[in-house]
């Protein structure tokens, strides 16, 4: 598995499994990859543009971001769509046992208190930050 990341995030993206990371902040990932069999876009725009032309012919593309262009898929010979799954209960179950069981270690940036929620929502609109913003509502 290979990820991007930005240099100070290149170790904990290693630590999380991805085997190679290309630091985004100094190479552009397309002169590095090529002939991808899936790729998770995160991030839109022309991030995903550049991605869609990594992917090989009969590979997918998934974004959870925006919907890729579907003329740009056909002429690449890719699948690529959008997910918009809501999770539900029996999704936020499963990931439960996932991190009970270990297989999944979630990373909280910040914990804020109810009264906090501003700064969580500006922390959260700052756009980069490694682990998750938590809003605790109760003792």
């Amino acid at each position: 598995m290979l990820a991007t990341a930005s240099t100070a995030n290149v170790d904990f993206v290693r630590s999380l499994g991805a085997e190679t990371v290309i630091d985004y902040t100094t190479t552009p990932f397309e002169e590095v990859v090529r002939d991808v069999d899936l790729v998770l876009d995160a991030v839109g725009g022309g991030t995903l543009l550049r991605s869609m032309k990594l992917v090989k012919r009969g590979g997918t593309l998934i974004s959870i971001y925006e919907q890729p262009s579907v003329e740009l898929a056909e002429r690449l010979g890719i699948r690529a769509s959008m997910n918009q799954t809501i999770p539900n209960s029996e999704h936020l179950c499963k990931i439960v046992q996932l991190i009970d069981e270990g297989h999944a270690r979630p990373t909280v940036r910040r914990v804020f208190a109810l009264h906090e929620a501003q700064l969580a929502h500006e922390l959260c609109e700052t756009g980069h930050g490694r682990g998750r913003i938590v809003l605790h509502i109760a003792d």
